[in-house]
């Protein structure tokens, strides 16, 4: 988008002013028609009124009558179609005006249009957005790396007891109170159980997520069980 200028905006503002210019020409015009159609209308009466009198041979009309009504009545009609033709004409130069005030919008970047710069830039969009979701997968898979880790070095602590069913004593076991005590392995770390993460899922999550965001916000998408992120 290109960036208002001085010179730009100066001609939006002679663009502006055209069109009010055009448009008061052409209000003026259609406003001077009704006068004149009334005009013709009492010529064409008028000269009807004088040829029913000569046809009804009454000496209140004559030839000099007869031909300054047709004269005025042909004179109306004439004017009235020149500024009809006028009227017409200063429509269209509305019209070009308002064209010229789009196009003087368009040079100032009025409208925020890009054309096909936005595509480049949705394209490197689209690869960030990738990569940042390939390398949360990464962290993710470190995560569960880690967590195998932990839990096999939980199996040779007091987490641990021969039935295999988790040491309560051990600062390490988490669960008992909720009667998880079958599980084997019991660990927790700052007072949260560890959990696996299952990369695809999450990525496949925080996308849902993503379009959440987009379609109804942060607000809903957080409150969401669709959207939510395991």
């Amino acid at each position: 988008m290109t960036s208002p200028t001085t010179k730009t905006s100066a001609n939006v503002a002679s663009a502006v002013k055209g069109v009010s210019d055009a448009e008061a020409k052409h209000a003026a015009a259609i406003a001077e028609l009704p006068a004149i159609e009334e005009r013709v209308r009492k010529a064409d009466a008028e000269l009807k009124r004088i040829e029913q009198c000569i046809a009804d041979d009454e000496p209140t009309a004559g030839l000099d009558d007869l031909t300054k009504a047709d004269a005025e009545l042909r004179f109306f009609k004439l004017q009235h179609q020149a500024k009809s033709r006028a009227a017409t004409v200063a429509g269209g130069a509305v019209q070009a005006a308002r064209t010229a005030l789009v196009r003087a919008r368009l040079e100032a970047g009025e409208y925020g249009i890009h054309m096909d710069r936005l595509r480049p830039e949705a394209e490197a969009l689209a690869s960030k957005i990738a990569a940042l979701l390939t390398e949360h997968v990464a962290l993710c898979a470190a995560h569960n790396e880690g967590r195998l880790r932990l839990l096999a070095d939980a199996k040779e602590s007091d987490a641990a007891n021969d039935q295999g069913t988790g040491n309560p004593a051990s600062s390490l076991a988490w669960g008992h109170e909720d009667q998880k005590r079958y599980k084997p392995v019991w660990i927790e770390v700052d007072g949260e159980p560890v959990p696996e993460v299952h990369g695809r899922g999450r990525w496949e999550a925080i996308q849902r997520r993503a379009e959440w965001i987009v379609l109804f916000g942060e607000e809903v998408a957080a409150k969401s069980e669709t959207s939510y992120i395991y």
